[in-house]
Protein backbone atom coordinates (compact mmCIF):
# COMPACT_ATOMS: atom_id res chain seq x y z
CA UNK A 1 0.00 0.00 0.00
CA UNK A 2 1.58 3.24 -1.28
CA UNK A 3 2.15 5.79 1.97
CA UNK A 4 2.48 9.82 1.06
CA UNK A 5 4.70 11.71 4.02
CA UNK A 6 4.12 15.49 3.68
CA UNK A 7 6.10 17.81 6.18
CA UNK A 8 3.35 20.02 6.88
CA UNK A 9 -0.04 19.99 7.90
CA UNK A 10 -2.18 20.32 4.59
CA UNK A 11 -5.54 21.97 5.98
CA UNK A 12 -5.09 23.78 9.14
CA UNK A 13 -4.01 27.71 8.66
CA UNK A 14 -2.39 28.86 12.34
CA UNK A 15 -4.44 31.71 11.86
CA UNK A 16 -7.59 30.15 11.29
CA UNK A 17 -6.81 27.66 13.99
CA UNK A 18 -6.30 30.56 16.58
CA UNK A 19 -9.78 32.26 15.60
CA UNK A 20 -11.68 28.94 15.92
CA UNK A 21 -10.50 28.40 19.28
CA UNK A 22 -11.64 31.14 20.56
CA UNK A 23 -15.16 30.72 19.35
CA UNK A 24 -14.83 27.01 20.95
CA UNK A 25 -17.78 26.96 23.65
CA UNK A 26 -15.88 25.08 26.45
CA UNK A 27 -14.01 22.16 27.44
CA UNK A 28 -14.40 19.17 29.93
CA UNK A 29 -12.41 19.97 32.58
CA UNK A 30 -13.79 23.05 34.48
CA UNK A 31 -16.98 22.82 33.11
CA UNK A 32 -18.03 19.42 34.34
CA UNK A 33 -21.43 20.48 34.92
CA UNK A 34 -22.19 21.19 30.93
CA UNK A 35 -20.78 18.22 29.67
CA UNK A 36 -22.24 14.57 30.25
CA UNK A 37 -19.89 11.25 29.56
CA UNK A 38 -19.21 8.15 31.16
CA UNK A 39 -17.38 8.19 34.53
CA UNK A 40 -14.65 6.15 33.27
CA UNK A 41 -14.29 8.29 30.01
CA UNK A 42 -14.15 11.71 32.69
CA UNK A 43 -11.55 10.02 34.99
CA UNK A 44 -9.19 9.36 32.07
CA UNK A 45 -9.31 12.99 30.86
CA UNK A 46 -8.36 14.57 34.11
CA UNK A 47 -5.56 11.22 34.92
CA UNK A 48 -3.51 12.28 31.97
CA UNK A 49 -4.76 16.12 32.04
CA UNK A 50 -6.27 16.14 28.37
CA UNK A 51 -8.97 19.40 27.91
CA UNK A 52 -11.79 17.57 25.33
CA UNK A 53 -13.99 20.37 23.62
CA UNK A 54 -17.42 19.87 22.57
CA UNK A 55 -18.22 21.41 18.46
CA UNK A 56 -20.78 24.27 18.81
CA UNK A 57 -22.21 22.72 15.11
CA UNK A 58 -22.81 19.07 15.91
CA UNK A 59 -23.42 17.59 19.18
CA UNK A 60 -20.93 14.54 19.63
CA UNK A 61 -23.19 12.06 21.15
CA UNK A 62 -21.68 9.20 23.82
CA UNK A 63 -22.55 5.81 22.93
CA UNK A 64 -22.37 2.70 24.80
CA UNK A 65 -20.22 0.92 22.39
CA UNK A 66 -16.51 0.86 23.63
CA UNK A 67 -15.57 -2.28 21.97
CA UNK A 68 -14.87 -4.20 18.59
CA UNK A 69 -12.80 -6.77 17.11
CA UNK A 70 -9.97 -4.31 16.70
CA UNK A 71 -9.37 -2.85 19.98
CA UNK A 72 -11.24 -1.49 23.51
CA UNK A 73 -11.72 2.28 23.03
CA UNK A 74 -12.14 4.95 26.00
CA UNK A 75 -15.40 6.51 24.14
CA UNK A 76 -17.42 6.30 20.83
CA UNK A 77 -19.69 9.18 19.96
CA UNK A 78 -21.97 9.64 16.95
CA UNK A 79 -23.47 12.38 15.28
CA UNK A 80 -26.86 11.04 14.26
CA UNK A 81 -25.72 9.17 10.74
CA UNK A 82 -23.18 11.51 9.78
CA UNK A 83 -20.36 10.30 11.16
CA UNK A 84 -18.29 8.54 14.57
CA UNK A 85 -15.38 9.08 16.49
CA UNK A 86 -13.83 6.44 18.38
CA UNK A 87 -11.61 7.84 21.58
CA UNK A 88 -8.47 5.63 22.96
CA UNK A 89 -5.99 6.70 25.71
CA UNK A 90 -2.93 4.73 26.04
CA UNK A 91 -0.98 5.03 29.26
CA UNK A 92 2.91 5.66 28.90
CA UNK A 93 3.95 7.09 31.84
CA UNK A 94 5.50 3.46 33.23
CA UNK A 95 7.25 2.65 29.52
CA UNK A 96 11.08 3.88 29.99
CA UNK A 97 10.96 4.37 26.80
CA UNK A 98 8.03 4.49 23.85
CA UNK A 99 7.65 4.99 20.00
CA UNK A 100 4.34 6.37 19.35
CA UNK A 101 4.70 5.79 15.26
CA UNK A 102 5.36 2.45 15.72
CA UNK A 103 1.91 2.10 17.51
CA UNK A 104 0.28 4.43 14.87
CA UNK A 105 1.96 2.22 12.20
CA UNK A 106 0.14 -1.12 14.08
CA UNK A 107 -3.02 0.70 14.13
CA UNK A 108 -3.31 1.80 10.67
CA UNK A 109 -2.05 -1.98 9.72
CA UNK A 110 -5.33 -2.68 11.92
CA UNK A 111 -7.97 -0.60 10.63
CA UNK A 112 -6.99 0.94 6.95
CA UNK A 113 -7.96 -0.99 3.93
CA UNK A 114 -5.81 -3.22 1.76
CA UNK A 115 -6.80 -2.24 -1.40
CA UNK A 116 -3.74 -1.34 -3.36
CA UNK A 117 -5.88 1.65 -5.02
CA UNK A 118 -6.57 3.62 -1.63
CA UNK A 119 -3.71 5.30 -0.48
CA UNK A 120 -2.51 6.46 3.16
CA UNK A 121 -1.67 10.10 3.81
CA UNK A 122 -0.04 10.86 6.48
CA UNK A 123 0.40 14.67 7.67
CA UNK A 124 3.34 15.02 9.42
CA UNK A 125 3.27 18.26 12.04
CA UNK A 126 6.41 19.60 13.32
CA UNK A 127 7.58 19.32 16.63
CA UNK A 128 6.82 23.15 17.63
CA UNK A 129 3.71 23.50 15.69
CA UNK A 130 2.45 20.27 18.15
CA UNK A 131 3.47 21.81 21.10
CA UNK A 132 2.17 25.31 20.74
CA UNK A 133 -1.34 23.94 19.20
CA UNK A 134 -1.82 20.94 21.45
CA UNK A 135 0.81 20.82 24.32
CA UNK A 136 2.07 17.31 22.77
CA UNK A 137 5.53 16.37 21.61
CA UNK A 138 4.64 14.79 18.82
CA UNK A 139 1.63 14.04 16.40
CA UNK A 140 0.40 13.68 12.91
CA UNK A 141 -2.81 13.51 11.05
CA UNK A 142 -3.31 9.97 8.90
CA UNK A 143 -6.28 9.91 5.94
CA UNK A 144 -7.17 6.47 5.13
CA UNK A 145 -10.38 4.40 3.72
CA UNK A 146 -11.15 2.16 6.47
CA UNK A 147 -11.73 -1.91 6.39
CA UNK A 148 -15.03 -2.56 5.58
CA UNK A 149 -14.56 -4.67 9.03
CA UNK A 150 -13.84 -1.85 10.87
CA UNK A 151 -16.35 0.42 9.81
CA UNK A 152 -19.19 1.47 6.80
CA UNK A 153 -17.99 4.94 6.37
CA UNK A 154 -16.10 4.91 3.41
CA UNK A 155 -13.41 7.65 5.01
CA UNK A 156 -11.23 8.13 8.54
CA UNK A 157 -9.21 10.13 9.64
CA UNK A 158 -6.39 9.94 12.76
CA UNK A 159 -5.48 12.26 15.44
CA UNK A 160 -2.40 10.67 16.46
CA UNK A 161 -0.79 12.94 19.50
CA UNK A 162 1.81 11.84 22.10
CA UNK A 163 3.02 13.25 24.84
CA UNK A 164 6.13 11.84 26.95
CA UNK A 165 5.16 10.96 30.40
CA UNK A 166 1.66 10.68 30.16
CA UNK A 167 -0.35 9.18 26.57
CA UNK A 168 -0.91 8.77 23.20
CA UNK A 169 -4.21 9.49 22.04
CA UNK A 170 -5.91 7.94 19.14
CA UNK A 171 -9.04 10.61 18.03
CA UNK A 172 -10.34 7.80 14.82
CA UNK A 173 -13.06 10.15 12.80
CA UNK A 174 -15.12 7.98 10.57
CA UNK A 175 -17.05 9.93 8.08
CA UNK A 176 -18.80 10.19 4.80
CA UNK A 177 -18.28 12.11 1.40
CA UNK A 178 -18.73 15.67 3.37
CA UNK A 179 -16.01 17.91 4.93
CA UNK A 180 -14.77 17.84 8.03
CA UNK A 181 -15.50 20.84 10.21
CA UNK A 182 -12.57 22.95 11.62
CA UNK A 183 -13.37 21.59 15.04
CA UNK A 184 -12.08 18.40 14.10
CA UNK A 185 -8.16 19.85 13.69
CA UNK A 186 -8.08 20.05 17.55
CA UNK A 187 -10.85 18.57 18.84
CA UNK A 188 -8.99 18.23 22.40
CA UNK A 189 -5.22 18.82 23.54
CA UNK A 190 -2.75 17.74 26.79
CA UNK A 191 -3.05 20.76 28.97
CA UNK A 192 0.14 22.53 29.78
CA UNK A 193 2.70 21.51 32.35
CA UNK A 194 2.43 24.75 33.97
CA UNK A 195 -1.32 24.00 34.42
CA UNK A 196 -0.79 20.53 35.87
CA UNK A 197 2.26 21.56 38.65
CA UNK A 198 -0.12 24.23 39.49
CA UNK A 199 -3.04 22.03 40.62
CA UNK A 200 -0.83 19.41 42.42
Amino acid sequence: MPISLKNSLRSIRPTALVVFLFSVSHSLIGQSDDLIYTRSFTQKLLHFNIDFFQPIERWLHITPTTEDAYMNYDAVFHDEAELEVRVKFIDVKKAASYHPHIELTRLMADIATNDQNEDILIHQMNREWVNETYNADWGVFVDFAPKLSYSQYPKGRVLCLYKEDRALIHYIILYGDEELDPYFEMPLNFVSDSSVNKNR
